[in-house]
């Protein structure tokens, strides 16, 4: 059964004459756990998509097996970050459990990082004949170029294009200086910087931004949209819609066909060791395959 919109606080306990529901024991978990309005709200959604899974069950006769394969479903259809603070949601919620006596031992006494090499789907991404097609049809609107190239090259995020300053883009040193959570130096092939002179001619009407000014002064969603523009001229190649996020890991995945060390991919993406364990993970189970024999943008 559905959670009910409103939880009311019945505060009942299992007898044999009574099965408490999702919707009493997880308002008695709520009422016991307090905090902020926002993250109340927030542990409700998550445990209101785990009810969901297994309506008119007694929470306290899940298995483990049936906690893994909750852990799964969710994992299809949302995003890596999102099943994994969902499997955090769900885990506090049965340690509550165990401490109230309710059970045992906890379903979810497993940690995420287990399940990662089964249940991460790989991400869409770009096989060599794919980035050619994109950045032909990018030639014709030159903001779009730059933009595909840049992230391209990079592995930047959306964010971290947007904190992008003239005096990052080393044309001498052909390096591009990423502002993210770790600062880091990334070498980029030439043809980078002329693209960016095409790029101010386009879009800022030629204006070249100041030292310290922003290199491209638009929105993250102005900067999808142009990517999307070109990326629609060969969606029926790629089978997806391609965004800057595919870019970002298009370029990893093609760095670690290409035999860079795992480790390279990571300080070039900026992620931490920790938090590299998941994404690598995705991305080093068994990709669909896609010809890279050209070695187009290796950058090792």
């Amino acid at each position: 059964m559905a959670l009910q919109q409103q939880l009311t606080l019945p505060g009942l306990q299992a007898t044999p004459h009574h099965t408490p529901t999702w919707t009493q024991t997880i308002n008695e978990y709520l009422a016991a756990c307090g905090g902020a309005a926002h993250s109340v709200a927030a542990f409700k959604r998550d445990l209101k998509v785990l009810a969901e899974l297994f309506p008119g069950r007694d929470p306290t006769t899940l298995t483990m097996n049936e906690a893994r394969w909750a852990v799964g479903t969710v994992s299809q259809r949302v995003k890596a970050a999102t099943a994994a603070r969902r499997h955090g949601t769900w885990r506090a919620f049965y340690a509550w459990l165990v401490e109230r006596g309710r059970i045992t031992n906890s379903p979810f006494r497993f940690g995420f990082a287990d399940m990662t090499p089964r249940l991460y789907r790989p991400p869409d991404y770009l096989s060599h004949e794919q980035g050619e097609s994109l950045l032909a049809a990018a030639k014709a609107d030159p903001r779009a170029d730059f933009l595909i190239r840049l992230v391209l090259y990079t592995g930047m995020k959306s964010s971290e294009v947007a904190r992008l300053r003239v005096q990052d883009m080393d044309a001498l040193g052909n390096v591009v200086t990423v502002h993210g959570r770790r600062d880091r130096a990334v070498p980029v092939p030439a043809d980078l910087f002329p693209a960016y002179d095409a790029f101010v001619e386009a879009a800022l009407d030629g204006e070249r931004p100041a030292p310290g000014d922003e290199a491209v002064p638009f929105s993250t969603r102005w900067m999808q949209k142009r990517v999307a523009e070109v990326a629609g001229q060969v969606e029926g190649d790629l089978g997806f819609a391609a965004t800057l996020s595919t870019l970002r890991w298009t370029r990893a995945v093609w760095d670690l066909r290409n035999g860079v060390p795992a480790d390279r991919v990571r300080v070039k993406l900026g992620y931490s060791e920790k938090s590299w364990e998941l994404h690598a993970q995705r991305l080093l189970q068994p990709l669909v395959p896609h010809p890279l024999e050209g070695q187009m943008l290796s950058l090792n």
